[in-house]
């Protein structure tokens, strides 16, 4: 008995087939990869803003009737630091997404860019690869400078902007000096243990 060639109909659904669970195994093994780096970039950004940590905890806990995820510098038993996700609106070109790290003695220990859409050459100068503006804010805290002077040089401040693009800079020291006065107000909460800040 002859047998029949296969048709191309089927020839076309089994290479179909064979194509799909290629592209699910590549996919699934490139999610694998994309999470396991974006935890190992959140890790090494953690060590920069807050570098003398000895263990960095996160904690997900209801502060000024907001949920807020953060993380917090353990030692021994007590906080510290904490790390606080921030967003600066006002940007250029949308929102600046930051991590600032603070200590006990609500002083800054980092700051680092964690997202922008900023434009290259001009407010890209925000991300610590393309320069070390952002470490201005290391050391300082609410008194240093004082209050009135937490703006940029262009608007009678002691923070320096970039030549054509002040309106980047403009948004990162309001959002940086508005996670102090928040870390502050909230001191109490944020520099407690989780497992005391669960109780009742």
């Amino acid at each position: 008995m002859k047998m029949m060639a296969p048709q191309p109909a089927l020839q076309l659904g089994v290479f179909a087939l064979a194509c799909a669970l290629t592209l699910a195994a590549t996919h699934a093994m490139t999610r694998n990869a994309i999470a396991k780096n974006e935890a190992a970039h959140t890790a090494e950004l953690l060590t920069a803003v807050m570098p003398h940590a000895a263990f960095l905890e996160s904690a997900l806990q209801t502060v000024a009737d907001e949920e807020l995820l953060f993380w917090q510098a353990v030692d021994a038993d007590s906080i510290s630091g904490i790390v606080i996700p921030v967003t600066a609106t006002g940007g250029y070109s949308g929102d600046i997404e930051l991590l600032v790290g603070i200590n006990r003695q609500q002083t800054l220990t980092g700051v680092r860019v964690t997202k922008h859409r900023e434009t290259p050459g001009l407010g890209d100068f925000i991300d610590e690869r393309r320069g070390d503006w952002i470490h201005s804010f290391t050391a300082l805290s609410l008194q240093n400078p004082t209050p009135p002077a937490w703006l940029v040089k262009k608007d009678g401040g002691h923070f320096d902007q970039f030549t054509g693009a002040t309106i980047t800079p403009r948004a990162i020291v309001k959002a940086v000096r508005e996670a102090l006065q928040y870390s502050q107000k909230h001191q109490a909460q944020l520099f407690s243990p989780a497992h005391q800040q669960d109780k009742p």
